[in-house]
């Protein structure tokens, strides 16, 4: 019986898994290997200048910085330790000399903290108050001690005083001037944010 389809085969005949596909010859091979690589480029990193970047972050830096704010910081951090360290050498009825570094610490982060600095005129700035906070303190908590075992009320014993000079040296000692020194190289050295530290 005749099937009404037939089928008509048009091209190449069917694949036939039976018969494998022939080898490349040696000429397609070398026609291959005659075709030109393409070239590899490189592209080089974008070069970073790394003293304007420092000196754009300098820039931004001195334009946070404030002097000013520094200066009036250590002012108020001295009266503040004036008050504390010589109430509280009259309290003990002594003067201790820790309470000279104690003072550098308060006005050095309190400059640091309003000022903002990364330059040594901060640290002179803290030096500076912090030396007068250290002496401020030592001669009103003397004064309080002297007015107490006199029996007189401060500010009568201190109008009692004939010679300030004579009076600041005699009640002043070495070991006194060590640590005003002390505390006046910490007030120096943490006032501010050196650039070595910071980058």
């Amino acid at each position: 019986m005749n099937s009404p389809y037939k089928l008509r085969m048009t091209g190449e005949p069917p694949y036939s898994p039976a018969v494998p596909e022939p080898l490349p010859s040696a000429s397609d091979l070398l026609n291959v290997a005659a075709v030109p690589s393409r070239e590899v480029e490189f592209v080089a990193p974008e070069e970073v200048d790394i003293l304007a970047t420092l000196e754009d972050q300098q820039r931004a830096d001195d334009a946070n910085e404030s002097p000013g704010n520094a200066f009036l910081a250590g002012w108020g951090a001295a009266l503040i330790g004036v008050i504390l360290g010589g109430g509280f050498a009259a309290l003990t009825g002594g003067w201790h000399r820790a309470i000279s570094i104690g003072i550098a610490f308060g006005v050095a982060m309190a400059v640091k903290h309003f000022g903002r600095g990364d330059d040594p005129r901060f640290g002179f700035i803290g030096a500076f108050w912090s030396l007068v906070g250290c002496v401020g303190a030592y001669y009103f908590g003397i004064a309080m001690i002297l007015a107490r075992h006199q029996g007189m009320p401060f500010f009568e014993y201190v109008q009692s005083i004939p010679n300030w000079s004579e009076w600041m040296t005699d009640s002043l000692g070495w070991g006194d001037l060590m640590f005003f020194g002390i505390a006046a190289c910490c007030g120096f050295r943490f006032s501010y944010t050196a650039l070595a530290g910071r980058y």
